[in-house]
């Protein structure tokens, strides 16, 4: 599939043994660029699941989602363009993500940008086929969990940006394990509106075991950074 947008009031579920493949074609990624402005317009504008201002709305399912990022270049010039995030979510309220597999995002895995009630529970992240291969980025986010997941990754693990003017804050990470060639836990870079009322808690950092480094470092640079 291309660029699939949520609506509102609506939960896509993927079953297990189900797998849902994004398309190697970036003609398939339309352009989005989100009504509130941040520091990711620098950044990408497409993305296989997308949504903006919506309510209520849900992914679940023991299935796979797998963004065949290995098949997006960098560009020298510009080496974000055209490299899809595999999930994207805007200025969203009440987000529920459970359960589900999600691997080789061609950027960051999962992007949630200025939103509210964002609970992320149970899942498992692969993303070791690109650059910028992020775990999750809660950005300008508030009122957030995340709970026993696992985050593998070639870049950040778990990282809360504020690329925009709202803090990121009131936010519960638990029980989960990061394993990065990057930092394993991060706040920042981008930090322009900084952070508020973090709790991290329960959590394993190791360096991956069951792949080899292509934009990271080894074992990793740190289990936990804090940046400007």
């Amino acid at each position: 599939s291309g660029t699939i947008y949520l609506r509102s009031h609506v939960t896509l579920r993927v079953e297990a043994g189900a797998t849902l493949l994004g398309s190697t074609n970036v003609a398939d990624y339309p352009h989005n660029m989100p009504a509130i402005r941040s520091y990711t317009d620098n950044y990408v504008k497409q993305s296989l699941i997308s949504g903006e201002n919506l309510e209520q709305v849900g992914l679940v399912g023991d299935g796979l989602i797998d963004g065949q990022g290995r098949f997006f270049s960098r560009k020298p010039r510009r080496p974000y363009e055209d490299r899809p995030y595999l999930i994207r979510l805007v200025n969203c309220r009440d987000v529920r993500v459970e359960g589900l597999r999600l691997q080789n995002s061609a950027m960051w895995m999962p992007h949630y940008l200025g939103c509210e009630r964002v609970t992320v529970r149970g899942i498992r992240v692969w993303n070791f086929c690109n650059a910028n291969n992020d775990g999750i980025d809660l950005d300008g986010c508030k009122d957030c969990l995340v709970s026993q997941c696992v985050f593998e990754s070639e870049d950040d693990g778990i990282t809360l940006k504020s690329t925009l003017d709202r803090p990121t804050e009131c936010v519960t990470i638990s029980d989960c394990v990061a394993r990065s060639y990057a930092n394993a836990i991060k706040l920042g870079t981008e930090s322009n509106a900084g952070f508020k009322d973090i709790t991290i808690a329960n959590c394993v950092v190791t360096s991956p075991r069951e792949t080899n480094a292509i934009y990271g470092h080894g074992r990793g640079l740190s289990g936990i950074s804090l940046e400007l």
